[in-house]
C-alpha cells in the first residue's frame, strides 16, 4: 500500500510539475513572444498579402450569397434591418468615442495615425432610416477587409479607394434600377444627403492605415439600388479601383459577388 501511495504521489507531482512548466512557457510565449496590438502575420506574410477584400451586409446566410428581401414578411423584413442596425451600433455608441477625432476639420498635415478618424452615419442617407427599406429601394452596405498599416494608392482625381456595382450581365444591369452611392465623401461636401453619388462610392483615404488604434471605426459605402425589378434574380458584382489593388473577380479578390431577389 505505501509503495502504491509513494508512486500515485510520484507520478502526480511529476504530471504537475511538467503541466506547472508548459503553462509557464505557454504563457510567457503569448504574453512576451505574441505582440497585443498587431498581427504576427503582416504583409505578404498575411492571408490577404496587401490586397485588401470587399464584404457586405445584409447577409443573412453564411452558406448563401443570396440576399431575399420581403417587404410584406414583417419578421423576413426586420431580420435583415436589424442585422445592419446591430452591425451600425457601435458607430453610434462606442465606449471609446473620446478617442476619435473629426477628421473633417484637419488638414493633411494634421492627421494623426495613432487616433483614428470618426465615421459619421449620416453619410448613409436614407439607406440610415428604418423607414420604408426594402420596399421602394434596398440598401447595402459595403466595408473593405482590414490589412494592418495598408495604405490605399488612389486613382487620379480620387479621395481614396473607389467601388463600384453593376450588374453580372446587362439583364442584371437594367433590373437592378438606378445605382446610387452614399459616403463620407458626399457627407462632407453635399447639401442634399438624399441626392447620392451617381458614379461610385469611396473608400477615404483618411481611414487608413488601419494599425489596431482604440475605437477604429472601418470607412463604410451605402450602395442604394431604387426600383428593383421583383420576383428577378438578380447578380450583382461589387470591386474595389486604386492602383494598388489587384481585382479578379472570379476568386473574389478585390471585389465581392451576391445576388438580390425582391418578393
Amino acid at each position: 500500500m505505501n509503495r502504491n501511495l509513494a508512486r500515485c504521489l510520484y507520478y502526480f507531482a511529476f504530471y504537475s510539475v511538467t503541466a506547472g512548466l508548459s503553462l509557464g512557457y505557454l504563457y510567457w510565449y503569448m504574453y512576451f513572444q505574441v505582440p497585443l496590438n498587431y498581427p504576427a502575420l503582416t504583409g505578404m506574410q498575411s492571408a490577404l498579402q496587401m490586397n485588401p477584400g470587399l464584404t457586405y451586409l445584409p447577409h443573412p446566410d453564411m452558406y448563401s450569397s443570396v440576399i431575399v428581401f420581403r417587404p410584406r414578411e414583417t419578421l423576413d423584413y426586420f431580420r435583415i434591418v436589424d442585422e445592419q442596425a446591430a452591425f451600425l451600433h457601435r458607430y453610434r455608441y462606442s465606449s471609446m468615442m473620446g478617442m476619435l477625432r473629426d477628421c473633417a476639420l484637419e488638414n493633411e498635415f494634421q492627421q494623426d495615425q495613432n487616433r483614428p478618424c470618426r465615421y459619421y452615419l449620416d453619410a448613409a442617407g436614407p439607406c440610415g432610416a428604418r423607414t420604408r427599406f426594402g420596399s421602394d429601394f434596398i440598401c447595402i452596405i459595403l466595408k473593405m477587409n482590414r490589412i494592418f498599416g495598408w495604405l490605399p494608392d488612389p486613382v487620379d482625381r480620387s479621395t481614396g479607394v473607389l467601388v463600384k456595382c453593376a450588374g453580372e450581365t446587362e439583364d442584371d444591369t437594367f433590373n437592378l434600377g438606378k445605382i446610387t452611392y452614399y459616403d463620407i465623401d458626399y457627407r462632407f461636401t453635399a447639401t442634399q444627403v438624399q441626392v447620392g453619388k451617381v458614379g461610385n462610392g469611396s473608400f477615404n483615404k483618411i481611414y487608413f492605415p488601419y494599425r489596431s488604434q482604440g475605437g477604429y471605426q472601418d470607412p463604410l459605402v451605402f450602395v442604394k439600388f431604387d426600383n428593383v425589378a421583383k420576383h428577378k434574380f438578380i447578380r450583382v458584382k461589387c470591386w474595389l479601383i486604386a492602383k494598388n489593388i489587384k481585382v479578379d473577380l472570379a476568386r473574389n479578390e478585390g471585389s465581392a459577388r451576391f445576388e438580390i431577389l425582391v418578393e
